[in-house]
């Protein structure tokens, strides 16, 4: 079993390494007509058709869907944009460009610190700096409490724009931006004779070494499994200059994505006990995007990361693989109509012209099922087989993002959350990543004894549950969560 924590550190990682923006212009290059408005298949509007009659989604005949932005190789092949640096960074909370960076940054402190929330604070602590409230994405609350006199607040401002997606990944955002203010004023008493520009940098590296420490040394062994470890993640081989860092279309698109088959329907939201909050219930998953009132005005980020570490992910099965919270309300109270975050994924992987599901088990030195029976054995379900012949026809037509989920883990990987056509794709990624852009150093042997830490937790009220810790894991971190340790600046920093 594993926690809500390693579905929703995995989505923090992703959204470090990869934004895929879609096409600037928004509307059809024929008619002008904007993509929300038409079922048209007219470049850039790609919708996706609703079946006649579909009880789920009686409203419009398609559900909008507009296609990537593409990038100018000079090739005869459409390829798509990676806007964001393709290395673990910490672009979450810093950006991914100047702009960005300059707009999360405190410079008047002169501390190295980023900037917090001067209207509301969690208890005391600090929250991230609100953006305009002018076409407001995050104005949820009257619609989703139906209160017309709720106060609304702005969508907060993090280095990722995806920052308000959902409130757990909202209160992952908090507790780094706390932890790096924390690092740079324990560092600015070290070092009083250091300026803001020299603090906030040793902090931020110090913030990047604790996230791939936690990344490589705790996350990767439950995605992947210990075999693929072993093979490609175990030693860093050192730099590399003629590796490509980039993240792979299929690694963006298709293998990350394995994630939002963990999602469970409701954002918990636990008391100091690891029991339902008494006063902020836990909340179905399609209220709780874009709502960082719910941060603000009902129990801060602690309710919501005691929910992660105290309730375990989804366990993804081929009878249940995603919940009716994302295939059926997705951005609900957002969108003028409810997305299926499964189509989405197909569309988007047709999108970027993703190669089906046998030239992937092909790619990773695997069989390739030419009829029902043979994927049927590969499945280990004859009956999923057989709908997936009835729609796909082929077993080279199936989208990958489909075909490598409902694949039985690796034999004898009790850990690794990754089929054998999937982990080869997601643990060369990472180490691509590795090779080409180095771990950072600076920190690397003292987080893992602990001079720095890797415990981000200190940035909240929360204390893991004795049941929790005492579970160990391949790395001998808490089952599902990453590990822990004292977290401290220690005399090392203080430099001339």
């Amino acid at each position: 079993m594993f926690s809500m924590l390693l579905m929703t550190f995995g989505q923090w990682t992703t959204h470090d390494v990869t934004l895929t923006p879609i096409t600037p212009i928004t509307h059809s290059y024929n008619s002008s007509t904007h993509c929300v408005q038409t079922c048209a298949r007219t470049a850039p509007c790609f919708p996706i058709e609703i079946p006649h009659g579909d009880p789920r989604l009686s409203r419009g005949k398609c559900m909008p869907f507009v296609r990537s932005s593409t990038a100018c190789t000079g090739g005869q092949v459409r390829q798509q944009i990676n806007a964001i640096t393709a290395f673990l960074d910490m672009g979450p909370v810093y950006g991914a460009d100047h702009m960005k960076v300059m707009q999360m940054r405190d410079i008047d402190s002169n501390k190295g610190l980023l900037k917090v929330n001067k209207e509301y604070d969690d208890k005391g602590r600090e929250l991230m700096h609100f953006g305009p409230m002018t076409n407001n994405v995050c104005a949820t609350r009257r619609h989703m409490t139906g209160d017309a006199n709720a106060k609304e607040v702005p969508c907060f401002v993090g280095g990722d724009v995806r920052s308000n997606e959902n409130i757990a990944l909202t209160a992952l955002h908090t507790l780094m931006l706390r932890e790096h203010n924390r690092l740079a004023r324990k560092l600015s008493n070290l070092n009083p004779h250091w300026d803001g520009e020299r603090l906030y940098q040793e902090a931020r590296k110090i913030l990047g070494g604790m996230s791939q420490v936690i990344t490589y040394r705790d996350y990767l062994g439950f995605i992947v499994g210990p075999d693929a470890m072993a093979k490609r993640l175990s030693v860093y081989p050192g730099y590399d200059s003629e590796v490509n860092p980039g993240i792979s279309n299929v690694f963006a698109t298709a293998a990350l994505r394995f994630g939002h088959l963990t999602i469970q329907p409701y954002v918990f939201r636990l008391d100091k006990n690891y029991e339902e909050h008494p006063d902020y219930p836990s909340p179905l998953l399609h209220k709780a995007f874009f709502a960082p009132w719910r941060v603000v005005f009902e129990g801060g980020v602690d309710p919501i990361l005691r929910g992660l570490i105290g309730r375990p992910a989804k366990l993804n099965t081929q009878e249940h693989m995603a919940p009716d919270e994302i295939r059926e309300k997705l951005f609900k109270f957002s969108e003028d109509l409810a997305l299926d975050l499964a189509s989405l994924n197909m569309q988007r992987g047709r999108d970027h012209g993703l190669p089906g599901y046998n030239a992937w088990r092909k790619f990773c030195g695997l069989s390739q099922p030419s009829n029902m029976y043979e994927l049927g054995k590969v499945l280990r379900n004859y009956q999923m087989a057989q709908r997936l012949m009835m729609l796909y026809k082929t077993p080279d037509n199936i989208d990958v993002w489909l075909g490598v989920w409902p694949s039985p883990l690796w034999p004898g990987a009790e850990w690794g959350r990754c089929s054998p056509a999937s982990s080869p794709t997601s643990s060369g990624g990472f180490n691509r990543a590795t090779d080409c852009g180095g771990r950072t150093t600076v920190c690397s042997q003292s987080v893992r004894k602990g001079h720095c830490g890797t415990s981000p937790l200190r940035g909240s009220f929360v204390t893991t549950p004795a049941s929790r810790r005492s579970r160990s894991s391949p790395s001998g971190s808490a089952h599902g969560a990453p590990a822990t340790a004292p977290v401290r600046i220690s005399r090392r920093w203080t430099c001339p």
